[in-house]
């Protein structure tokens, strides 16, 4: 893979997420470096762009939702989980493979705001925001 879109997701320390897609026309060298320096040794690292997605529909939902993801070259343990706006874990799920789909059943879900975090072992590479009416 040589281009494509990305989500760059910024995390910081008093909890906010930021979230900004990148269209990139070639990855050749291409890395994401912090504004501001880390003090953990893993927040210095150079964070390659791996090509992994996540993408959720219909959004918002009702009785279903759809996630779609690819975990490009990603390593380590695969989940993605289902969170309220508490921060209660509500569902999760153990890919396979690096490519799929997940069916979320919301029909029993109180309406309101979930967020879905695509994991790759301990590190967070996407967190989508999910909408459930009913």
């Amino acid at each position: 893979m040589t281009s494509g879109t990305f989500t760059v997701l910024i995390e910081y320390d008093d909890g906010r997420i930021c979230s900004y897609s990148v269209i990139v026309t070639n990855l050749s060298n291409c890395y994401l470096y912090p504004q501001r320096p880390g003090t953990k040794k893993e927040e210095r690292k150079q964070v390659l762009f791996s090509g992994n997605s996540i993408s959720v529909y219909p959004n918002p939902s009702t009785y279903t939702a759809s996630v779609e993801f690819d975990y490009g070259n990603a390593e380590g343990e695969r989940s993605l989980e289902v969170y309220d706006i508490a921060g209660r874990k509500i569902d999760s799920y153990r890919p396979v493979g690096p490519q799929g789909e997940w069916t979320i059943y919301t029909k029993e879900w109180q309406s309101g705001i979930y967020l879905i975090r695509m994991l790759s072992g301990t590190e967070t590479l996407h967190t989508f925001k999910l909408v459930v009416n009913h």
